[in-house]
């Protein structure tokens, strides 16, 4: 990884270069020309000796660092910014709203890059939030009803997750004495209150991971965000949660079994239930928004084990990483495919094209022989034998269904793309023919670079992804899934209904819903029911007050006669007491 021998001095020269270059490129959003390489500092420290420095940019300081643990995230972070900005700069070119769109996708990218390089609970926290906060207008940026909707559910839970986070970090700072990651670690493995703690950071941080049930903005958000947007928001920011665990999770450490399990089953929902709804999407980025949850479901099975057992982190540790970075590039490469199917200058040529540069990051999302995703099946399946108890078989079998589900998703998102790439793009949204250049240079890294990244973690199980010996347990799940589709197109003519995107947000939306129409249907009897039941209610306290006036009266009467009562029997023992003598 240290393929840049800097001397110190100049470490945090380019440290500071990327994180300003963003922030800088914002304040100035018309040169979006040079908005790409805002991103390549963050590139070029990903391939650094480690180091940590500190700089007065906060009002308590702040830590920032490189180390194994974060230069993964640098380097599918800078790759995708990079590509994804240079794309940007040619698909917004005729959108009315570009100037606003880059101002705050420069804020986002400093966001996101800061809470990568932060070394300490504060700086996390609030480059976390930028990042955040910056993604919203990306949200809502064409103004659509359902782009306001969608923005009002991430606003939510994004500011939910942030109030959680200051809670936690708080809490764990204040016991550690400290901000310091380290520190912060230290503290939670030895405090009394450690499984709230813990229970807290995986609340707080898994909204962004996009943990279940905590997923619901994900599938609303990424559709209808600026396809570019979308590309970032899933490859990149999404692993935001991620990296928060890691950096704050005594993963490796200490067992946590009342957390072990259970996230690992949450993964596993993640898994196969986005698998389920996804297929049953009309709109190519809603299948891959649910593509994004079942992906960061596998990556939270890891966590799960990690938390189960810290024997396995050894193993669970590159999974993550190499997941990590061939997710975020594959994603990334279909998010862009969709605008290229929207916008791209083309002819039968480059349908042909579009197609190949559409079917190989789908392949290796599925985790086809030969492709990236094949070593990083074969890492997670590492990682999952070192798992306790029977989980090892069972994982080995759920994986492999896992791929199936995986493949049946890409081949969803396939069948979804048929018509845009058949039709002409919009003319108003036509660009150059320059965008082809970052869309096929991102492909391009969805082929190599996570397989680079794999020899360098462990070269005997990189070779897995070439050997004969794996070929058939890596091909047969995305060969059963492609005829599982098969014969899906053949048999369902009229095609699937949907899941409402936002799935298990919809359950109250249409008890609320259903409510809502009941009460239109029914408005004229109900508001002669009410109109009735407030007139009985009225003749009601009319009556009970002339009662209480009755009981009133009727209660003096019987006050006068008790006394006169009274009087005659003692008048009566009287004359009884005399008669006696």
């Amino acid at each position: 990884m240290n393929l840049l021998p800097l001397p110190d001095a100049m470490l945090p020269a380019l440290l500071a270069l990327a994180l300003l270059a963003p922030l800088l490129l914002a304040v100035r959003p018309r040169a979006t020309g040079w908005g790409a390489v805002a991103a390549l500092p963050a590139v070029a420290l990903a391939f650094v000796k480690p180091f940590e420095t500190g700089m007065d940019v906060l009002l308590i300081g702040a830590r920032f660092g490189v180390h194994p643990g974060n230069a993964p995230f640098l380097l599918l972070a800078g790759a995708l910014w990079t590509l994804a900005t240079w794309f940007a700069r040619h698909y917004m070119a005729h959108d009315a709203h570009a100037v606003r769109y880059h101002f705050f996708h420069r804020l986002a990218m400093t966001g996101n890059f800061g809470l990568i390089l932060a070394q300490d609970l504060a700086t996390f926290y609030f480059f976390f939030a930028l990042m955040s906060l910056a993604s919203y207008p990306l949200v809502i940026h064409d103004g659509r009803s359902v782009s306001r909707r969608a923005g009002r559910v991430y606003l939510a839970l994004a500011l939910l997750g942030e109030v959680v986070q200051f809670a936690v970090f708080s809490a764990i700072a204040a016991q550690a004495g400290a901000w310091t990651f380290d520190a912060a670690r230290a503290a939670l493995i030895e405090s009394p209150h450690r499984a709230w703690l813990i229970g807290a950071l995986l609340a707080g941080l898994g909204i962004k991971a996009a943990l279940v049930p905590l997923h619901v903005w994900l599938p609303l958000a990424h559709p209808v965000a600026p396809t570019p947007a979308s590309a970032v928001l899933s490859g990149s920011m999404i692993k935001a949660g991620l990296l928060g665990w890691l950096n704050l999770l005594p993963l490796g450490a200490v067992a946590a079994p009342a957390f072990g399990e259970p996230v690992m089953v949450l993964g596993l929902f993640g898994i196969f239930g986005a698998a389920v709804a996804g297929v049953t999407q009309h709109q190519p980025k809603a299948v891959l928004a649910y593509s994004s949850i079942s992906q960061m479901g596998l990556m939270i099975l890891a966590v799960g084990i990690a938390l189960q057992r810290p024997a396995a982190m050894p193993a669970v540790f590159p999974a993550l990483m190499l997941y990590a970075l061939h997710h975020a590039l594959a994603k990334g490469a279909l998010f862009l495919g969709v605008g290229m199917a929207t916008s791209a200058p083309r002819g039968a040529a480059g349908r042909v094209w579009m197609w190949v540069g559409l079917l190989l990051p789908a392949l290796a999302l599925a985790g086809f022989p030969l492709t990236s995703g094949a070593a990083a099946k074969l890492f997670l399946k590492a990682a999952a034998a070192e798992a306790a108890g029977d989980w090892p078989a069972r994982l080995s079998a759920l994986l492999s269904i896992g791929a199936i589900g995986t493949t049946l998703l890409m081949a969803r998102f396939l069948w979804t793309m048929r018509k845009k790439i058949a039709q002409d793009p919009d003319a108003q949204h036509l660009a150059s023919r320059a965008i082809w250049a970052p869309w096929g240079l991102l492909i391009a890294l969805v082929l190599a670079l996570p397989l680079w990244f794999a020899v360098g973690l462990a070269p005997e199980k990189a070779a897995g992804a070439w050997s004969l010996k794996y070929a058939v347990p890596l091909a047969w799940p995305v060969l059963a899934g492609a005829a599982i589709a098969g014969v899906a197109i053949a048999v369902l003519r009229h095609g699937l209904g949907e899941v409402p995107p936002g799935d298990l947000l919809a359950i109250p939306a249409w008890i609320v819903a259903r409510l809502v129409g009941f009460y239109r249907l029914h408005r004229p009897a109900l508001g002669a029911r009410v109109r009735a039941a407030d007139e009985a209610r009225a003749l009601a306290r009319d009556g009970l007050k002339e009662l209480l006036r009755a009981l009133a009266g009727a209660e003096r009467y019987l006050r006068t006669l008790g006394v006169a009562g009274i009087a005659l029997a003692l008048l009566t023992a009287l004359l009884i007491w005399r008669l006696g003598r």
